[in-house]
């Protein structure tokens, strides 16, 4: 039996929704997650815990937590597998860098700039180095750490008027290149991750789109343009079920590669 713990924001709710839809053989998983507000108040604590502390954090917090998982921290031990889900990304700042700039021999779309591979590398690098969590993840003896990135924003956002998404909507107009950008902040991403005794599992190939976005089938239920809202941000963040269950899929590949799809 492996005994797993999910931790997460908002975006492991697909992965839970996939999973408690599937039986699991073999497989003890716990879930803990939070809103971002309240996750980002998180931390690893004494204890082995992780989770807001007894004391210094608002009763609010406390409630949003504790109403979400019946309790405001969660314990790691007797955990083989601990599961990271929802951080780890760069894709807006990969995105915004592809949309003005080409890079030599990746994609050349005849954007205003050029960026030879080995500088894309090492912004990659650089931007890989941020996306690590908390050290107190790094080379854990009693468990092995997976990290899951947030999905990329979802290519409904090209029918927004809102300006954040003006990079995304330049890639997906010339498209040519940009999915490899994206790969190659994976790559540095997972080679800095296992430098650390962690594993990186970037989102599945088949989610997205030629310009790197999420495919529009996996958005979630009640995402996407409110009519006549176009200008404002939406949620083009949140994905469903289908989409978990392609992270859920890639994650059990990872962990035992001899059986075949569910």
């Amino acid at each position: 039996m492996k005994r797993l713990l999910f931790i997460g924001n908002s975006h492991l709710a697909a992965l839970k929704t996939a999973w408690d839809g599937t039986p699991r053989p073999g497989y003890d998983a716990e879930f803990f997650a939070a809103p971002q507000r309240t996750y980002l108040r998180m931390s690893l604590m004494s204890g082995n815990t992780f989770g807001l502390p007894a004391e210094g954090e608002s009763q609010r917090q406390r409630k949003i937590a504790e109403a979400t998982n019946g309790k405001a921290a969660v314990s790691l031990a007797d955990r083989q597998i601990i599961v990271l889900v929802g951080g780890f990304s760069a894709t807006d700042a990969v995105a915004e860098l592809l949309a003005d700039c080409d890079v030599a021999g990746l994609r050349e779309a005849g954007a205003p700039s050029l960026l030879s591979q080995p500088l894309f590398a090492s912004i990659c690098a650089a931007l890989a180095q941020n996306a690590l969590p908390e050290t107190g993840w790094h080379n854990r003896l009693d468990a092995k750490v997976v990290l899951i990135p947030r999905p990329a924003t979802n290519e409904t956002c090209l029918a927004s008027t809102y300006p954040a998404f003006l990079p995304l909507q330049k890639l997906a107009a010339n498209p040519t290149g940009a999915l490899p950008g994206f790969v190659a902040f994976d790559t540095a991403l997972a080679k800095l991750a296992t430098a650390h005794g962690m594993t990186y599992l970037p989102q599945p190939t088949e989610t997205r789109t030629a310009a790197g976005l999420t495919a529009q089938n996996f958005l979630a239920e009640g995402g996407g343009i409110t009519a006549g809202e176009a200008h404002k941000r939406g949620d083009h963040a949140h994905m469903n079920a289908a989409y978990g269950a392609a992270v859920v899929e890639t994650l059990l590949t990872w962990l035992d590669p001899s059986q075949p799809p569910t």
